[in-house]
Parts: structure tokens; C-alpha cells; sequence
């Protein structure tokens, strides 16, 4: 989408009416509004592309919605259509004679009422232009009508098929044309990269990625938000998953259960909803009258005699007329929604069932389930165009407004099948068999796929209007009747006779993403727009035996408890003009497995609402990214339509961080979007605590040395870490000498394992350098190989078989000391544990010892918490006595000993 500015200081008063400035694109007039900063503004975008990126949104105002698409029309006395391809607005407020594509339909409809009204009271739809000008109102100057303000940001679509197509957009000022050329293209592979702010990073340093593709920038007024699954097993992608503050856009919404109850007449059995008036009309099958409902007062405002027993019903939104199908009267009849009352009766088949409406034709499709045919009715004569044949007759119907055909539900006489019917031929073009009798029908144009309710089966058949065929069956309630679509949120839901229930479908993932309880039997529903509600009609079993007795409307609101994702994975339903290798992000652990980058993989979202928790457990709402999808926003950094886009943080939290258990020294995790290829690599500095059992970054404590001497005897030796801000002095060495403490052996972070005197508490002073002391734990010295408490890990050279026996029955193990440990004690306690001593390697120094496998993690586990050990692993090969091959396996030696003292 492109924004087009005019700022001319010659026409930027928002007080004198200079007339709009000629803008075209492609020599086609491009309308432009002036904003409150004085400048003219428009927008344009190709509209095959504007329609493929719209039918990605789940819901309105979600994810790349262009808004309620328009084929042409005037908004304010503005002509929008006239030299375009059509237009979108960003509210659908109009009034119901207006022709506008609920969002997602794959064509517009049209065309708008030169006299549109209601602007100001319909829902919001757009979501690419999110932070448009306001409009100057003033009537003095542009003067902008209250309908185009409402409708405004207005997208005007132009045809840009070929690839590439040449853009001209020249404005037409009063000192010459001002021209600039553009090209409708892909996007050329020299202008992507990704790359990372270094190639290696320390313990839990934040890694900060940065991604340049152009083709991000969808909005040109806001910083965009692309979420991806990075997971190499997880290419998904999200648009405006999240806002550039963190918070939740289009991660969700909610439904809630019915309360509200309406008295209508007995046995209702057909449904519609009156668009213009705000009123929903009820078929009474026994009562033979229709009641008028108003959304507003929730309430019967009219009840409407009729012929014989009314079923169907069906609204013509371009007339504001009601058609009702009279069954066994062989007519329908026709209701007026401003006089409430029946202005024309049509001769028809003997059992008028079914009824759908054409908008874009103006004609009324009527099932005859008796006589098998379709009745075409013309809306302007109210009288029977033609006739099409149809076996097996019909139950109930729905019109595809984008492939003008009609779905035809079948069950008499063992018919169990959906037929798909062409008006302009008059023919069936194909029939769809099912596995169950089919009961009722809806069709999604956001999807462009067709939703049929099974009687016994109790599920739902998904029907693809592009293959024909049931792509899924989704089980729902008991005995579903009714099936109504929700353009609103993209749901559809499913009324479940026996059940008593409503099933509430995601037609993203087509599956039940909510049950409402109803506690009533139910027979059918319909969509209200102005209030976002479900009404759905209820048959008592009582209301057939007893008639006397009155069916229900219950009334279901959408709003907020359960939640249902409202975001659509990109990948795979864009065109290949838009993300021409799929968009795809990936960041791979290193060759041998171990992941040294986190990327917040709790399996769901990342921020969950949250400024300052990422992936908090108890604040996740939605599973829409999907387990394992390790998922990372990234926000547009670079500036508004810059395309330039680096990992949210937020001021707070980075996405990726180097994971500290995980993280080894060298390792590499491989990144790529787009096929283009890059590196991270792991390696260790600052305030990084490095062994080889382990890694960590303490928190700054130099007092902790204190609480080491507990249980200890004054006088007696003991060993700890001790961490300085920066290489010790001779001053700091000094000082913790005159306490008793030497510095033996360097580790890594400017960190030395030290040895002590344990005195009274009232004697040490910490010389102000030093930024953390900790206890050498137990759990630092025993290798990953030990700790991992698996003697199938053990190598071979590492084992020795009992006397006499072919099964290995002991590990040879090393134990390297500390400098100033007392190797004598060391293997006389090791040897106290059921150990066999073989070599003491002095100069290290180290003992290696032979110890049973029974129990070899309790025996390494007591040998670890003697005082002078400092790491246990199994022995390297091969075993030398009186060999310095211990040295490689020591703690404190993993790093070189540059800084020992």
C-alpha cells in the first residue's frame, strides 16, 4: 500500500477552499482528503493483492485488513470509484442499501447509494492504516462530510497485474507536474538481509536481530509487527500479532453464553436479520405469522400474519423486503420491513422449504422440496424468472457470492448430498456427496468455503467452494439444525438440537473453539451486524405436542470469556508476489543439538498482555502461535514504512537471550530468513562464571563469604569462588592474605577458586573490589556426563569389567583437587566409599579411582562434597599411573591460567 502526500505550502491552509489537488496514478485520478496538518492525503494499493492480504484476517480490524471492500460509490459527495478498480473504507456503518463485501469476500460487491447514511455508528474493519491524519472539517475549508470522516482511511485500488508494472504518480501542481515513478514488482533479493548487532554474544547478553525487507512495511502511518515461529520446525508468521508496545492485537478475542430470552409465536422454525432496521424476523410454523424483532429493545415489535405454515425467510437487503416461504400454500410471501405487513404473494411449488438471496442479482432463490426444482424469483416483478431441476429436493440452501452459485442441501428419498447449482446456466455444475443427512448450510466468504450441519453424525462438513469437495468434519453438538456465519469475528456457529447447546467454530482452525449452553432445544440462528449477536431460534419438543405453548429466542452475545485466536498464519496463503520465500525465519540450535539461544518457548505467546512478562504461564490465553513454535516479534524499528525491523524489547525484556545452562564455548546457532544465512556463536566474558560442569553470571554478593565458616572450627581450612570487577591487585591480595585467604587458581570472569582459614566473623574485611564470594558447591564439580546419573553414558575405556565376567561392574573416575588439598586424606576417604584408588597424580593434583556401579552417583555425590575436591569425571584415556593427563579435566584449568597468581 502506498500513502500519498501533498505538502504545498500554496494550498495548506485548513481555512480557505483551494480545491483538491489533481493527483493520478497511472493517469487514473487518485482522491485526496486534507488532513489537520494542512497536507492532502491518499492511499492506494494493487487490488488483487488488497483482496489476497484481506482474506488472510481472521476478523475485522485484525491482521492485513484492508477494510470493507467497495466497487464503486460516492462517500460524501467524494467519487472514489469512478477511475478505480474499487475502494475499501474503514467502517462499514452504512445503511442496508449499501453493497459493500463484508471483510475477507474475495470480490466486492456494489454498487454504494450516492446517499449513503449511518457512517458514524458502524464497526471498524480496516487495519494497514492505523495511525492516518484526522481530516480538516473545517466548512471553510476541505470541509470534509461526517460520512467521509467516518469512512475514511478510504484505500483506492488500482490494477497492477503485470509483474513488473510501471506506477506513475504525478501531481498536477500549479507551477508544473511533480512526478514520481514506481514499480509494482517483487521484491529484488539485494534489498533483504538479516543480520545480527555482533557475531557472538556472552551468557545471557541480548542478541538483537535485524531484518530489512521492504515488503514488511505494510502501513505506511505505524511501525508494523511481523511474529514469527522461528523454530525450523515452526515457520509460521503473524501480522500485528502484538502492537509496538507488546500488548495483544490480534492474539484473540472472546465469546460468552446466551442469557437474554424473547416470546415469539409456536414453532419457529426460520430466522433472518433486518440490516436496515435493526430487527430480526421469526417464522412461526404453527402459529402461521411472522414476529418482528428489535435488536435494540430485545423485543417483539410486530407480529405479521401469513399463508398456510411459514419456514424459510430470507432479507432483500436492496428493496428492504422479507421473503417468506409458505410450506404446502404453493407461494411465498412478501413483506414490506417498513409497513410490517405482506405487500406481494408469488406462485411457486407446492412445498416452498429453502430460500437464500442473490444481493448482487437481486433474485430470490426458493426451494421446492414437493416438486423438486429451484424457483429464480426476480426481486423488481416479484414473479418466477425460471425454474432449475433438483433431485432429491432441498432442505436448505446458501448463496457463494463469489462464484454466484447456490448450495443446495438434499436429503429426501436416501439423497444425502450438497449440490452446487449455477443460476446463469440453470444447471447443476456438481453434486457433493456426504456421509450423513445434511440439515443446514452457511457459507464463509472469508474463507470461500461452505459449512453443512449433518443430523446424525453430529458434525459439521466443511465444503471448499475452490475444489468442491469436504476438506474437514468437525464434530459438534447433538443433532446440529442451524448454521449461521459470523462476518464479524469469522465464527461460525452451529445450533445443536438435542444438545441444547451452540457450537462456536474457528474458521481458521475449523474446530469448536467454545460450547454455549442453551438449555433449550434449538433450531436454527441468524447473524444481527449492528449488535455483533447471535439469535437462535428454540423448538421445544412441548411446542409440537402442545402448541399452545411458545417457542423461544435466545440471544447470544459475543464478548468475553472464552478465548478464540484472531490471528492467521501467512505462510502459504499469500501470493508468491508477497513473501516470495514464504517469510520464513528459522534459527537452528548448533550442529550437535544443544540450543544456545532462547527464544521463549512456553509453546504459546510471547507477551500475553503483558508490558513485563514474557510467556508467563498463568497469563496465557491463546495456543494460537502453537507448541514448540518458539516464537519472536519483531517490531519496525528502522521507522515508520522503512522496513527495517529488529526484535521487540520494549525498553524491558529482549526476545532472544544466550541460554545459561545450555550454553557452550564455540557452539554455533545458524539463523536465515529469506535463504540468506548467518551466525551466532557462543562464547564467554564480563561477569561469566565458567566451569565445566557449568556456567553462570552470580548476582553481585561479597559479603556471602561470611556464612561459608558455619560448622567449621577455628583454624580450619575450607575453598570457595571469589569474583572481582576487574584483575585483582597486589593491595587486594594483601589484604585477604592478612585474613588467611589465598588466591590458588584461576577460572574465567575475573573469578579464582581461593582457599580460607575460617576465623571469627568480626575479623574479615572485603576489600572493595571484589563482587561476589560463593561457595564451591557440590553440584560444580561432577561432570554432565556423571551428573546425568546414567551409566549407559559412561564410554567403554571408562569400565572395567568384574573378575571372571564380560559385564562392566565399575567406572574409573578422576578426581582433581585444589592446589593446597591433602591428596593422602582425599584417597583415604575415597576409599571409605567402596572406592579403589589406582594413581595420585601430585603435580595436578588428582586421584583416579575404580568405583562399583551400584550406587556410582550416591559415591560420586559423597566424594563431591569433600572440601578439596574440585571436579570429578570419568577418567580420560588412556589410563596412565603418575601421568599429568588429569590436568585437561580440571575445573579451574578449562580456561588457561593467565590470570594465576
Amino acid at each position: 500500500m502506498v500513502q500519498v502526500i501533498v505538502s504545498d505550502p500554496n494550498i495548506n491552509r485548513l481555512d480557505q477552499p483551494y480545491g483538491e489537488p489533481v493527483v493520478t496514478v497511472n493517469g487514473k485520478k487518485l482522491r485526496m482528503a486534507q488532513a489537520t496538518d494542512g497536507n492532502w492525503y491518499g492511499y492506494f494499493a494493487d487490488r488483487n493483492q488488497a483482496i489476497t492480504a484481506s482474506n488472510t484476517a481472521p476478523v475485522p480490524a485484525k491482521g492485513l485488513n484492508f477494510g470493507a471492500f467497495c466497487k464503486s460509490g460516492t462517500i460524501g459527495g467524494v467519487d472514489f470509484g469512478s477511475q478505480t478498480k474499487g475502494f475499501t473504507v474503514a467502517e462499514n456503518g452504512f445503511d442496508g442499501a449499501i453493497g459493500l463485501s463484508v471483510t475477507g469476500s474475495k470480490i466486492p460487491i456494489g454498487p454504494l447509494s450516492n446517499t449513503c447514511t449511518g457512517f458514524g455508528n458502524g464497526m471498524v474493519l480496516e487495519h494497514v492504516v492505523r495511525e492516518n491524519k484526522t481530516l480538516n472539517t473545517n466548512s471553510a475549508g476541505y470541509g470534509a462530510s461526517a460520512k467521509l470522516e467516518s469512512a475514511w482511511p478510504v484505500i483506492q485500488l488500482y490494477d497492477f497485474s503485470a509483474i513488473p508494472t510501471a506506477v506513475t504518480v504525478d501531481y498536477q501542481a500549479a507551477g508544473g507536474d511533480q512526478v514520481v515513478n514506481l514499480t509494482f514488482d517483487k521484491i529484488p533479493s539485494n534489498l533483504i538481509s538479516v543480520a545480527t548487532d555482533k557475531p557472538a554474544y556472552i551468557a545471557s547478553a541480548p542478541v538483537l536481530m535485524t531484518i530489512n525487507d521492504p515488503q514488511l512495511g505494510i502501513d505506511p502511518t505505524e511501525e508494523d509487527s511481523w511474529t514469527w515461529g522461528a523454530n525450523a520446525n515452526n515457520n509460521t508468521l503473524f501480522y500485528e500479532a502484538f502492537d509496538r508496545n507488546g500488548r495483544s492485537d490480534a492474539d484473540g478475542y472472546c465469546v460468552t453464553t446466551a442469557k437474554t430470552q424473547v416470546a415469539v409465536g409456536n414453532g419457529p422454525t426460520g430466522i433472518t436479520y433486518d440490516s436496515a432496521k435493526g430487527e430480526l424476523f421469526v417464522t412461526n410454523y404453527y402459529s402461521r405469522t411472522v414476529s418482528v424483532i428489535s435488536d435494540v429493545t430485545n423485543s417483539v415489535v410486530a407480529t405479521i400474519p401469513v399463508k398456510n405454515a411459514p419456514r424459510g425467510i430470507a432479507y432483500d437487503s436492496a428493496k428492504g423486503e422479507l421473503f417468506v416461504t409458505n410450506d404446502g400454500g404453493g407461494n411465498i410471501s412478501v413483506i414490506s420491513d417498513v409497513t410490517n405487513s405482506v405487500v406481494a404473494t408469488i406462485p411457486v411449488g407446492s412445498n416452498t422449504t429453502a430460500i437464500t438471496y442473490d444481493q448482487s442479482l437481486g433474485e430470490i432463490f426458493v426451494g421446492d422440496d414437493g416438486q423438486d426444482k429451484i424457483s429464480v424469483i426476480n426481486d423488481a416483478s416479484n414473479s418466477v424468472n425460471t425454474t432449475i431441476p433438483l433431485s432429491g429436493g432441498t432442505w436448505a440452501m446458501a448463496y457463494d457470492s463469489f462464484k454466484e452459485e447456490i448450495f443446495a442441501v438434499s436429503q429426501d428419498s436416501g439423497v444425502k448430498s450438497v449440490s452446487i447449482v449455477s443460476p446463469d446456466t440453470g444447471s447443476i455444475r456438481s453434486t457433493i456427496s456426504l456421509t450423513d443427512y445434511p440439515s443446514s448450510i452457511a457459507y464463509d466468504p472469508a474463507r470461500g468455503e461452505v459449512f453443512v450441519g449433518l443430523s446424525y453424525a453430529n458434525s459439521t462438513s466443511v465444503i471448499s467452494d475452490s475444489s468442491d469437495s469436504v476438506i474437514a468434519t468437525i464434530p459438534v453438538g447433538n443433532s446440529p439444525t442451524g448454521v449461521v456465519y459470523d462476518p464479524t469475528r469469522n465464527d461460525i456457529f452451529v445450533t445443536n438440537y438435542f444438545s441444547q447447546t451452540v457450537s462456536v467454530i474457528n474458521d481458521l482452525s475449523n474446530s469448536v473453539v467454545a460450547t454455549i449452553p442453551v438449555r433449550d432445544v434449538l433450531s436454527g440462528a441468524a447473524y444481527d451486524s449492528a449488535k455483533d449477536e447471535i439469535f437462535a431460534i428454540s423448538n421445544s419438543a412441548k411446542t409440537y405436542i402442545l402448541p399452545a405453548i411458545p417457542g423461544w429466542t435466545y440471544i447470544q452475545t459475543a464478548c468475553s470469556s472464552g478465548t478464540v485466536p484472531a490471528m492467521q498464519n501467512l505462510i502459504g496463503n499469500l501470493t508468491s508476489f508477497m513473501f516470495d520465500h514464504n517469510g520464513r525465519l528459522t534459527i537452528d540450535p548448533s550442529p550437535n543439538g544443544t540450543r544456545i539461544l532462547d527464544f521463549q518457548s512456553n509453546g504459546r505467546q510471547i507477551l500475553n498482555g503483558s508490558s513485563f512478562t514474557r510467556g508467563d504461564p498463568t497469563k496465557q490465553t491463546t495456543a494460537s502461535i502453537g507448541p514448540g513454535s518458539e516464537p519472536i516479534t519483531f517490531i519496525e524499528m528502522g521507522g515508520v514504512n522503512t522496513g527495517v525491523f529488529g526484535n521487540w524489547d520494549g525498553k524491558k525484556k529482549p526476545d532472544l537471550a544466550v541460554t545459561n545452562s545450555l550454553n557452550i564455548k564455540g557452539l554455533q546457532a545458524t539463523f536465515s530468513y529469506n535463504n540468506i544465512a548467518g551466525s551466532i556463536v557462543a562464547q564467554w566474558g564480563g561477569d561469566t562464571v565458567l566451569l565445566k560442569s557449568t556456567a553462570f553470571e552470580p548476582t553481585p554478593n561479597p559479603f556471602s563469604i561470611m556464612s561459608f565458616q558455619n560448622g567449621l572450627k577455628a583454624g580450619q581450612k575450607y575453598h570457595f569462588l571469589i569474583q572481582f570487577n576487574s584483575p585483582p591487585t597486589s593491595s587486594d591480595q594483601a589484604e585477604l592474605a592478612s585474613q588467611g585467604i589465598t588466591l590458588l587458581q584461576y577460572v574465567s570472569g575475573n573469578t579464582f577458586v581461593a582457599s580460607g582459614i575460617a576465623s571469627p566473623f568480626s575479623i574479615l574485611s572485603i576489600p572493595p573490589d571484589v563482587r561476589w564470594t560463593g561457595q564451591f558447591l557440590s553440584s560444580y564439580k561432577i561432570s554432565p556426563i556423571l551428573a546425568a546419573n546414567d551409566t549407559s553414558k559412561i564410554p567403554s575405556w571408562a569400565l572395567e569389567n568384574a573378575p571372571g565376567t564380560s559385564l562392566p561392574s565399575y567406572a574409573v573416575i578422576t578426581a582433581d583437587l585444589n592446589i593446597d588439598a591433602n591428596m593422602t586424606n582425599v584417597a583415604q576417604t575415597i576409599t571409605s566409599y567402596g572406592g579403589m584408588v589406582e594413581a595420585e597424580v601430585p603435580l595436578v593434583p588428582s586421584v583416579t579411582a575404580v568405583l562399583p556401579l551400584t550406587n556410582l552417583y550416591s559415591t560420586i555425590t559423597k566424594i563431591a562434597q569433600i572440601d578439596d575436591v574440585q571436579f570429578i569425571d570419568v577418567v580420560e584415556p588412556p589410563l596412565v599411573a603418575q601421568s599429568d593427563n588429569g590436568t585437561i579435566t580440571a575445573n579451574a584449568d578449562y580456561v588457561n591460567q593467565r590470570g594465576a597468581i
